[in-house]
């Protein structure tokens, strides 16, 4: 199983994703191809807002071999980083809705 952890502390959003989605074989896992894209393409974003001075990306750590991928950052313009951590966890959620055995969301 996938676990999607968001933390929200003092101002600092830490978003933790881990584990394998376990739904098919490597290679040929939707949920687990899901998951990825969502994560990658919010992290992604968040770089862009940091190039437009809209957060600050405070930490990134990705190890792919264990299926797990964490970064931290400062939002120094809600609008636009709660909109995109918004439509993350949207599709997190439709994703767990839909695979309840294959992903979990924690938010803090």
């Amino acid at each position: 199983m996938t676990c999607v952890n968001v933390d929200k502390i003092n101002g600092i959003t830490v978003i933790s994703v881990s584990g394998h989605a376990n739904y098919s074989n490597d290679g040929n896992d939707i949920v687990c191809a899901a998951i990825s894209t969502i994560t990658q393409s919010l992290l992604q974003t968040l770089k862009y807002y940091e190039e437009q001075g809209k957060c600050k990306v405070l930490s990134e750590q990705i190890q792919e071999s264990l299926g797990c991928c964490m970064f931290s950052f400062m939002s120094l313009s809600e609008i636009e980083t709660d909109a995109i951590l918004t439509m993350a966890m949207m599709g997190y959620s439709m994703l767990q809705n839909s695979y309840p055995k294959n992903i979990s969301i924690n938010i803090n």
